[in-house]
């Protein structure tokens, strides 16, 4: 039986794994080889090439072939190695003279490697060890694992380095072997050493899209924690091991304790610091992890974007992400730098307004999200749209010089597109992310009343690039609305739909992530709060439906009928709600089709 840990092959993480396991007998290699005890090196490796081939997992079909295949190899490793080999001729053992075999794997071990280096006489002299850094959990040994990571001997030490696999085959007695071990394989001059000519550089490199970081410690040679905490945040944060007195003392750092200063795109003094005789590493993480991106972080890629714009922040605390867009070209460096200074002396906390910029030419999918047409940036959409105004302006002017000036100011084009099954994919299926549907629900007779209320309520919003307006005839999709609003309660249920009084209702339909708001004059969002109308639909259940008649006997039920030209009086106010983002949103698991007639 052999016992190992699980490994974690991890992104940004350094993982080193203990392979302790008790090896069972491996019996007589020589035997297993079928070899003479006094064959050759030449005679031992074409034996064993000749079993290997024919024991092979992937050639062989018998079912002990994989256990066959590791003993043939274990047998090769130790003949093949004059020392191991030399040492079972005169002794009959298969491993090292220092390992002892435990009756039991070491699963109630808190921590496998103090356990083992206790054993010969050597431990971590820290209050919290670098090795913690690491983790260790021990599973169950797979034969083909150990062949995958060339082990040569158990136990052995595994090092895991962003998915590359590291062997470390000297003895696991030195501790100081494993970390000159570990510190050679992190990637060359992660951590600069900064001298008294080097800090104004380093720290005004942030152009780079990262935090700096200054490491302070009253010894020579870094600490590994410190090393490890860089390559960790080596993305997110530049880091430098301060080799000066001057630097000291021109930020204050004691000389007996560790520090950590971190610095945005003010450079006088750190945004953060930590200074301890011994840095904890969950408080090396915590600080680093709220302090890893500038005042003006670019959003470099979907994990930036997430970190420092998070969909998923709490609504009734409105928070904000305000994003300049920006070409990659010094032209722009003005712009990003005052909003770089409204950034760091915004009135409101990062907890409230977040600021970044984003580069259009290298995140065009983002970009073009904000966009109906997704073939052209941006700025070529800008510059079409003033070109196309200029020459409707100059055309204006030349055929209409005796109209009233007001006939001749050029106004942007709103369009309503009708939602039917040839649109609805466009509409509302295929939105991007960001993007909504602005929906008027009407009827054949209701058409010339509803659609210029409904005009100008949207009006003001014809410029914004990520809406699209729209109308349906109840006639045609309401099969659609029906389940639309069936799969949205949170009971399941039969609507009975009466189709007059869904006449007048607006829909607000957010494609990607799946929900609506929902806008009608008997809905108590199409009322003014503190009026009696209010108050009088607030009694009512609204998710029920009740506002827009789901029974059957709602339009005989007393109450006052609406007209249809006041049906949309409520609607600007509603708008308004609608992208401050407190109106009530309605979530369901799909869209339903649209039916085809």
């Amino acid at each position: 039986m052999r016992w190992v840990p699980q490994l974690w092959l991890c992104q940004g993480c350094v993982l080193i794994c203990l392979l302790w396991g008790v090896l069972g007998e491996l019996g007589n290699p020589y035997k297993i080889l079928g070899v003479h005890r006094r064959a050759t090196q030449q005679d031992i490796r074409k034996a064993y090439k000749q079993l290997a081939k024919e024991w092979h997992p992937d050639k062989s079909s018998d079912i002990h072939a994989e256990e066959r295949f590791v003993e043939i190899k274990q047998a090769y490793e130790l003949l093949s190695d004059p020392d191991r080999r030399k040492r079972y001729d005169n002794k009959g053992i298969t491993e090292d003279d220092f390992y002892n075999k435990p009756e039991h794997p070491p699963f109630h071990s808190s921590n496998p490697l103090d356990d083992l280096f206790a054993q010969h006489g050597a431990r971590f002299n820290f209050q919290e060890n670098d090795i913690t850094f690491f983790s260790q959990i021990i599973y169950y040994y797979k034969p083909n694992l150990g062949r995958r990571l060339s082990i040569h001997t158990l136990p052995c030490l595994v090092l895991l380095l962003d998915g590359n696999i590291f062997v470390y085959k000297e003895t696991i007695t030195s501790v100081q072997r494993i970390v000159e071990f570990i510190r050679s394989k992190m990637p060359y001059k992660m951590v600069s050493r900064i001298k008294t000519d080097d800090i104004d550089n380093f720290l005004n490199g942030w152009e780079d899209n990262r935090v700096r970081g200054l490491i302070f410690e009253p010894r020579y040679s870094m600490r590994l924690r410190y090393l490890v905490t860089a390559y960790h945040f080596r993305h997110r944060v530049a880091f430098g091991f301060v080799d000066s007195q001057e630097i000291r003392d021109r930020y204050q750092v004691p000389h007996d304790m560790d520090t950590v200063l971190l610095f945005n795109e003010n450079t006088s003094y750190p945004m953060a610091s930590v200074t301890m005789k011994d840095i904890p590493t969950s408080t090396l993480h915590h600080i680093i992890s709220s302090n890893q991106y500038l005042a003006l972080p670019r959003l470099s890629s979907q994990g930036v974007l997430e970190a420092v714009c998070p969909c998923e922040w709490n609504k009734p605390r409105k928070r904000l992400c305000v994003v300049l867009i920006t070409e990659a070209s010094h032209n722009h460096d003005f712009h990003r730098q005052s909003f770089r200074l409204y950034a760091q002396n915004s009135p409101y906390s990062a907890e409230k307004v977040r600021f970044a910029y984003i580069y259009h030419d290298k995140q065009t999918e983002f970009v073009n999200s904000l966009i109906p047409d997704s073939s052209r940036s941006l700025f070529s959409i800008n510059r079409l749209e003033e070109e196309n105004i200029q020459k409707q302006k100059a055309k204006v002017k030349s055929g209409n010089n005796n109209n009233d000036s007001s006939n001749s100011r050029y106004q942007p084009e709103l369009r309503l597109h009708e939602m039917r099954s040839e649109t609805y994919n466009a509409l509302v299926m295929l939105l991007k992310p960001g993007c909504r549907t602005i929906l008027l629900i009407l009827d054949m007779e209701s058409r010339q009343q509803l659609i210029p209320p409904f005009h100008k309520a949207v009006w003001p919003y014809r410029k914004n690039k990520t809406l699209m307006f729209s109308f349906m005839y109840i006639e045609r999709g309401l099969t659609w609305y029906k389940e639309l609003l069936q799969i949205s309660l949170p009971e399941e249920r039969e609507l009975n739909i009466n189709p007059r009084n869904c006449v007048g209702t607006v829909l607000a339909l957010t494609g990607h992530r799946k929900y609506f708001c929902v806008f009608h004059a008997k809905h108590t969002e199409g009322a003014r709060k503190g009026t009696k109308k209010a108050k009088k639909l607030d009694e009512k259940d609204c998710e029920s439906g009740a506002f827009i008649g789901f029974d059957s006997d709602s339009s005989d039920n007393g109450e006052e009928v609406l007209l249809q030209e006041s049906l949309l009086d409520g609607l600007p106010n509603w708008l308004d709600r609608l992208f401050e983002g407190t109106t009530k949103r309605y979530h369901i698991n799909y869209w339903p089709e649209f039916p085809i007639k």
